[in-house]
């Protein structure tokens, strides 16, 4: 069941991908006189700053070696940004899944830990976390759909009713497969929220350091 969702909601997002390529594209028309100045500042800033290390266990001449790597391949996505974003894109398309599927089994650690007071085996925890990790799958799937239909009212009023539907089903499922009280539930919910939400953040940036020195 993971797979299947996982592979199709991935393969929607790389076909809208394919499919909006050029609207991703952009130029220094479009932006105002301002909002060219600042670009230009942090161009300048990031150009002149550069990458610093001071590692412990490095010496000196090895942290300017790693310093001149980082500098190039931040160069590297650099380019490749302001000539063909949408190669960017498909980087990120090719990290997110390997990203997310090892973050199935440390959220279902978090369960395991919040949820200690059951002893639920840690297999209990993981079938949760596969289950709603596919229901997230298939709402951003009915999401993305909708996306490609804007203008219409319809669509706005069905894409508000999935953004607080994910929430109240992530926590009914919490109470029906742990059966504690409606406080407890949501106090624990908002703990495992803000816990993966940590998790995703240094996942992703682990993925995009190794996608930026695979460029």
């Amino acid at each position: 069941m993971y797979f299947i969702t996982s592979l199709a909601f991935f393969l929607l997002l790389s076909l809208v991908s394919m499919l909006n390529t050029d609207s991703i594209q952009l130029h220094m028309d479009d932006f105002d006189d301002e909002d060219k100045a600042v670009l230009e500042a942090v161009k300048e800033e990031s150009a002149s700053e550069g990458v610093h290390f001071e590692i412990d266990f490095l010496t000196e001449e090895q942290d300017k070696k790693l310093e001149a790597i980082f500098d190039t391949q931040i160069q590297k996505a650099k380019d490749i940004a302001e000539n063909d974003p949408g190669r960017i894109i498909d980087i990120i398309l090719d990290l997110a899944p390997p990203v997310v599927f090892c973050l199935l089994p440390l959220f279902a650690f978090l369960l395991k830990i919040v949820y200690i007071n059951t002893d639920r085996y840690y297999t209990q925890h993981l079938v949760l976390a596969v289950h709603n990790h596919c229901f997230l799958y298939i709402v951003f799937m009915v999401d993305t759909f909708m996306d490609l239909l804007t203008g219409y009212l319809i669509v706005e009023a069905i894409q508000t009713v999935l953004a607080i539907w994910i929430p109240v089903y992530l926590i009914l499922s919490l109470r029906a497969n742990y059966s504690e009280g409606w406080i407890l539930t949501l106090l624990k919910g908002g703990i495992l929220a803000f816990s993966y939400i940590i998790l995703f953040f240094f996942a992703s940036l682990i993925a995009m350091v190794v996608g930026l020195m695979g460029l």
